[in-house]
Parts: structure tokens; sequence; C-alpha cells
């Protein structure tokens, strides 16, 4: 009984540090295009920049797709005991982006 519950708690853990790196990479998303959209800011990565010259739907797209992809790697490469760890040290470097842009549009570009 107390394994299945230890387990439990891992995959409770796990699944609330998917939620929160899953919602970092989309407030990276809508701050960007917030930014982008108003002219207060400017894209600093500059192959981001050429692909959102390009389309910047497919840039946007492009960005999540990776977020998934280096969810999927966690999942795969980094035992269960630590996933939920990695994923949340993932989260909180994946805020520093969102958190940039909206400190950039309150001070006006």
């Amino acid at each position: 009984m107390q394994a299945w519950a230890m387990g439990w708690a891992v995959e409770r853990d796990e699944g609330r540090a998917v939620l929160i790196f899953a919602s970092a990479q989309l407030l990276d998303v809508g701050t960007t295009v917030l930014g982008l959209r108003s002219g207060i800011l400017h894209e600093g990565n500059p192959v981001a920049a050429a692909m959102l010259t390009q389309s910047g739907n497919l840039s946007l797209a492009l960005k999540l797709l990776v977020g998934l992809m280096v969810m999927l790697t966690v999942h795969r490469f980094i035992s269960q005991r630590r996933r939920a760890g990695a994923l949340i040290v993932m989260s909180v470097i994946a805020l520093v982006a969102p958190m940039a842009n909206v400190a950039q549009m309150v001070a006006g570009g």
C-alpha cells in the first residue's frame, strides 16, 4: 500500500511540474506575441527574428514544439524520481523570458 501511495505522489508531482513547464512556455509565447504586436519588443534571437519575418505563426508553433520535445526528452532520459525536480528547474529557467518581456513592456521598450 505504501509503495502505491509513493508512486502516486511521484506521478502527481510530475504532473504538476509538466503543467508549470507548459504554462511557462505559453507565457513566453503570449508575452512575446503581445510585445511584438504592440511594437514595444523586438526579437533578440537572430534566428527567431528571421523566422518571424517569414511566418510568425510558424516560429511560435516551432517554439512550442521545442518545448514539447524538451519535456519528452526529460521524460525519456531522467529517472522517475528526479523528473519533477528537473522540470521545475527548467520551468524556473523558462519563466525568465516572459518576466523579461513583461519588464520591457512595462518600461516601454
